[in-house]
């Protein structure tokens, strides 16, 4: 058995833990070492025992003396890029490119072949390569290209990456090991799967959204997957360059934070709105509440106000709007399989000008109506969203990517 945290063995239930009641380790932070020793010895008449842990040590230049904890890892670990993509209805057709990448740890080298389980209907090309390595330490990557059929439901296809040696063993894992100075190196293993959603969702053509992204902000790859143009603005374009050639312009998370440009060309911004343009502001932090950087006066409480409950029941306040009909008909089908939670930052207070459209509340608690308020602004829209999207899209979650298509469509009336 590889080495491999022993929690993490059986798939959790949501986010509660798993794990085998023969594991005999049941609660302990991580599990016993592999290999392991027990030293036993007697002080004046006292008897004392410690296991100790087997470990490989060698001296680097720089830091000296280091140890390494010994691990079990497969003979070949499987590892394959991107482990989600979706698919939008209008793409349907268009085949997906993905990579896999070998990495041999057998003594001797090891040979086979890497071959592909698709469901019904779906072809990988090439459907089987064979490989071989000639020592440990060996990897290769190889390219593939998925052929979906014309049509597919609004559901999640899995495709499956396996290498087969010549004795038959199956090797269908990879991992990565998250090593830090301040911990015990771990691997975190995950099956060598290919999730695909497939979407039924719209989106108007030729759509060209400017996007102010801050540190590791996951939404503009994941808008990019649903066929829109982003342009990434540099703190370059914010202070010079034209803006009115975009559709829609969209303020990452935290950026208010994070990009110090954005708070001094704002004025841009709501200038790009007021002149037609549409500005699209997901969550931020309390920053954002400046007077001057909304439109109209805006207030978060402290502590702000948020829903934990993923499952919270969603009502929109004006199921008419266009937010929730254009080009994608919104229902309560859409806040369903969501993760972590509902959303954070919310306003607490706004504006008059400002329109709420949705309502949720976490068990127990009031309602509260700031995840979602839209406003006109001279000839333009301007719209904040506390909503979790940045955790929904790269999640795969249909809904989100089809109330963020709506989102983006406002730019396109």
């Amino acid at each position: 058995i590889a080495t491999e945290p022993y929690f993490h063995r059986i798939p959790r239930e949501e986010t509660r833990y798993r794990w085998p009641s023969e594991a005999g380790q049941v609660g302990v932070p991580f599990q016993l070492a592999d290999i392991r020793s027990t030293v036993a010895l007697e002080v004046r008449g006292i008897a004392v025992q410690e296991e100790v842990e087997a470990t490989y040590r060698d001296v680097d230049q720089w830091r000296g003396e280091f140890r390494r904890p010994v691990r079990v890892v497969p003979a070949v670990a499987v590892n394959v890029e991107p482990q989600l993509t979706v698919l939008p209805a209008s793409r349907a057709s268009e085949p997906l490119s993905f990579s896999v990448r070998l990495i041999a740890e057998e003594p001797g080298g090891i040979a086979g072949s890497l071959r592909f389980d698709v469901p019904e209907g779906w072809r990988v090309e090439p459907d089987s390569v064979p490989i071989r390595f000639a020592s440990a330490g060996e990897e290769l990557v190889r390219e593939f290209t998925i052929h979906p059929p014309a049509e597919v439901d609004q559901e999640r296809f899995v495709v499956q990456a396996v290498f087969i040696d010549e004795s038959g063993r199956r090797f269908d894992r990879g991992y990565s090991l998250v090593d830090y100075e301040h911990i015990h190196p771990r691997p975190l293993f995950r099956s060598a799967t290919i999730d695909v959603q497939a979407l039924d969702a719209e989106l108007p053509e030729n759509l060209r959204v400017g996007y102010i992204a801050s540190t590791g902000d996951p939404v503009p790859a994941t808008l990019a997957e649903l066929g829109v143009d982003v342009v990434l603005l540099t703190p370059d374009d914010l202070a010079s360059a034209p803006l009115d050639d975009f559709d829609a312009i969209v303020v990452g998370i935290r950026a208010y934070e994070g990009r110090p440009d954005l708070v001094a060309h704002n004025q841009r911004l709501l200038d790009y709105v007021a002149e037609g343009g549409t500005a699209i502001v997901q969550y931020n932090q309390y920053q954002y509440t400046t007077p001057g950087l909304a439109p109209y006066p805006i207030e978060m409480a402290r502590p702000h106000d948020r829903i934990t409950d993923h499952t919270a029941e969603v009502t929109l306040l004006d199921p008419q709007h266009r937010v929730f009909t254009t080009p994608n008909r919104i229902t309560d089908a859409d806040f369903e399989g969501w993760i972590q939670e509902r959303g954070l930052y919310f306003l607490n207070s706004w504006d008059d000008r400002y329109s709420p459209l949705m309502e949720m509340a976490d068990p127990g608690e009031d309602p509260k109506r700031g995840g979602l308020v839209i406003a006109e602004y001279g000839e333009g829209t301007y719209v904040y969203t506390g909503l979790a999207l940045f955790r929904q899209l790269p999640a795969g979650v249909p809904g989100a990517y089809r109330l963020f298509a709506n989102l983006l469509a406002l730019g396109a009336e």
